[in-house]
């Protein structure tokens, strides 16, 4: 009772503050969801019906006995959230058998989501629906529907739990719906299986429901300071399978929070636990997400080079290819045609493609005389002809100071750039072959194992681009691994389908001197305005090398494309050098692509044979934001049964790519991220063959162009 009164008190105190919209950014430094236990946004140990903004990326890390948990979540829409964790639970070890899995305690790693189903009004809360260990081992396997609502400085939360998160407190209302509903999961559906499969059948299933609710209270003046207090409706009987020891359900904390991006949190859970953790975060979702880059080309000679390239179109065209060289930008052709100057141009500097052409057009707009009223750009990347943009000086000129991006953009004539270039009068020689390459360390890592929760290695990795001309080119990767502990996994394959993927180990353990992780040759033609074609040879990848070719119909103006591929490949040695294994076969696929207008969203069905020689279909959908962060999910069903495929019955994953350059000070083009299933299986398994044509002709696609044109003046 006392402790209950106690709570009553700390609320009723934070809520008599009294606060304005102008005085919260004085008195608090971040108003933003905080993340639970569980990785999500919420209390402690319950959800929250927050979310982060989309385009969010964050890890967060608890621990309470026995219980340690990393999460990565990620917010691809402002109505998702999406985690993905491994949960240790330090109080059972891996297997009962020492030589299989030694004295490694038990990891369960599993699959949350969280949907948004209506937003906080004046009057109405926030409310979101939510599962936990969604296609797990059903250790942690909970629903819950939680509303959420703003009182001055308390964000106060209420909400039902099915599963793990019912304490059987009220009847199911849902089993008034159907009386299945009513039926407890446990006696439904049996015991849990190995995991990896969505166990609908049991969901919302409960004879009995749980109750929670809670607040989180932002302490004003002490900036970055906030109090939890939460009911715990968990059924500690059952929540992972051990019955936790419970002395009180109400639980408290305390989160810090450092700046945007960190906080630290720690509290008390169950009445007998201490626990702790933190979480770090970043938003990818807008500009602002990268660092500035203030490196604009300004030229103090501007006035005796415009004298310059006044006498002739020839010095012109020379001044181009020099101060645009020095931008990095690759000057393919150029024309001059009475007062309109166009030139053709590949870059390998800018993630964006319209801030490539901002940066080109500030250098010829310094260069060029001022007889010349009109430019016209033309992006291209290999052998492909991408887009152009026609923009007038003056429009350019006139906007440029208040950066008047939606006029601009309104005025600009954005076109295929396909044969644009054809009747330009300056075509600088090349030196063939032209070498691009870098030297730098390389780690890999194998997560999840019975032998080991976590190996891996630190590599040294050469990495070389040969261009022989425009349409031609090899790739070459080859690292040789510095320290490695992949020698301590023993772990082999159960899979009764070609070994294709699951052999993962021989090839981290044998990949123990020179690697060619991949030697692929390419050949690319661009026939037709809106059809691309690349064909490749070699060692496509450290499992798979062949041969084949991949063609990609893709209207320039249009959200959809159709492609097709097919290769012949041969299994490669483990030791990844120039031997092959004695199995082979052909894969195959068509894949449709469809942009959602307004979404950033790009769906990719794929259908065809696989490497194991099974058939069926992937579904991948993703979202891009302008940053370059993309956030994906994908599943695949094929012919195979679920017995053939093994334990997770079907493929699936998930994964996050986002550009350099958002972290550092300079350009770059590379990209980094990270891409997991829950298993590695053999079935709706893919080749991967590097530079796909979709992703090589995206940059430059004109709905591409239209949705970062905010960079042009960057």
């Amino acid at each position: 009772m006392k402790k209950k009164l106690i709570i009553v008190f700390l609320l009723f105190l934070a809520s008599a503050i009294d606060l304005n919209a102008s005085s919260k950014d004085y008195l608090y430094k971040s108003f933003d969801p905080s993340f639970s236990n569980w990785g999500t946004t919420g209390l402690l140990n319950m959800p929250s019906a927050r979310f982060q903004e989309p385009g969010t990326i964050a890890l967060s890390f608890a621990s309470h006995e026995p219980y340690s948990r990393l999460a990565g979540v990620a917010y691809p829409f402002q109505w998702m959230e999406a985690i993905y964790q491994y949960t240790d639970i330090r109080d059972r070890l891996y297997s009962e058998v020492y030589a299989f899995s030694g004295n490694q305690t038990f990891k369960d790693k599993g699959f949350d989501v969280k949907f948004k189903l209506l937003n906080e009004s004046r009057f109405l809360p926030q409310i979101a629906l939510g599962f936990k260990d969604l296609a797990g081992t059903s250790l942690f396997s909970s629903e819950y529907l939680v509303a959420s609502k703003y009182y001055k400085n308390i964000d106060f939360s209420i909400g039902m739990g099915w599963g793990i998160m019912s304490n059987n407190q009220i009847s199911n209302p849902i089993g008034k719906l159907a009386d299945r509903f009513s039926i407890d999961r446990g006696a439904y559906t049996g015991e849990a299986d190995k995991g990896g499969t969505f166990s609908t059948s049991s969901y919302f299933r409960n004879e009995k429901v749980g109750l929670f609710g809670g607040a989180e209270i932002f302490i004003p003046q002490v900036k970055g300071l906030r109090i939890k207090l939460e009911y715990d409706s968990t059924n500690f009987n059952k929540e992972g399978n051990r019955k936790q020891e419970l002395d009180s359900r109400i639980n408290f904390g305390l989160v810090y929070t450092v700046n945007k991006n960190l906080s630290f949190f720690g509290g008390r859970v169950r009445g007998n636990t201490l626990q702790f953790g933190f979480s770090l975060k970043k938003n990818f979702s807008r500009k602002s997400s990268s660092i500035p880059k203030n490196d604009h080309k300004i030229l103090d000679s501007s006035d005796a080079i415009k004298q310059a390239t006044a006498i002739n179109s020839r010095y012109l065209y020379l001044a181009s290819l020099q101060y645009l060289k020095e931008e990095e930008i690759n000057v393919r052709t150029v024309g001059v045609e009475d007062t309109k100057l166009s030139v053709a141009f590949s870059q390998s500097k800018y993630t964006s493609y319209s801030k490539a052409y901002g940066r080109a057009l500030s250098i010829l707009d310094q260069i060029a005389h001022d007889e010349i009223d009109e430019f016209e750009l033309i992006s291209q990347n290999r052998a492909f002809d991408l887009s152009s943009i026609s923009i007038m000086r003056d429009d350019y000129t006139a906007f440029k100071n208040n950066r008047d991006i939606t006029t601009l953009k309104n005025k600009a004539l954005i076109d295929s750039g396909y044969s644009k270039n054809s009747k330009h009068q300056y075509r600088p020689a090349f030196n063939y072959p032209v070498f691009f390459y870098s030297l730098a360390p390389d780690f890999a890592t194998h997560i999840g194992g019975a032998d080991r929760f976590f190996a891996g290695s630190l590599d040294l990795n050469f990495k070389t681009e040969i261009l022989f001309n425009n349409s031609l080119n090899l790739q070459l990767d080859i690292s040789h691994p510095v320290f490695s502990t992949f020698d301590v996994l023993e772990q082999g394959s159960d899979s009764i389908l070609p070994h294709v993927r699951t052999d993962v180990i021989q090839y981290l353990k044998q990949g123990d001197g020179l690697m060619i992780k991949r030697a692929q040759l390419n050949y690319f033609q661009h026939p037709t305005q809106s059809l691309f074609f690349k064909f490749s040879g070699g060692l496509y990848e450290s499992m798979f090398g062949g041969i084949g070719g991949e063609i990609l119909y893709r209207p320039f103006a249009s959200f959809w494309g159709l492609g097709a591929e097919l290769y012949s490949v041969r299994q490669r040695a483990f030791d990844q050098r120039l031997k092959f294994q004695d199995y082979k076969t052909t894969t195959g696929h068509v894949t449709l692509y469809v942009e959602i207008p307004s979404t950033d969203v790009l769906v990719k069905l794929i259908g065809g044979r696989y490497l194991a020689e099974d058939s069926g279909f992937t579904l991948d959908l993703s979202r891009s934001f302008n940053s370059g962060l993309r956030i994906g999910v994908y599943a695949s069903k094929t012919d195979i049964s679920y017995e053939e495929f093994g334990e997770g019955s079907f493929d699936k994953g998930f994964y996050f790519y986002m550009p350099i350059d958002t972290i550092i000070s300079s350009h770059s083009r590379k990209l980094t991220g990270y891409g997991m299933r829950p298993l590695t299986r053999d079935g709706a398994q893919r080749v991967n063959v590097s530079l796909d044509l979709w992703g090589l002709t995206h940059e430059g696609s004109k709905n591409n162009i239209y949705d970062t044109f905010e960079y042009f003046y960057d």
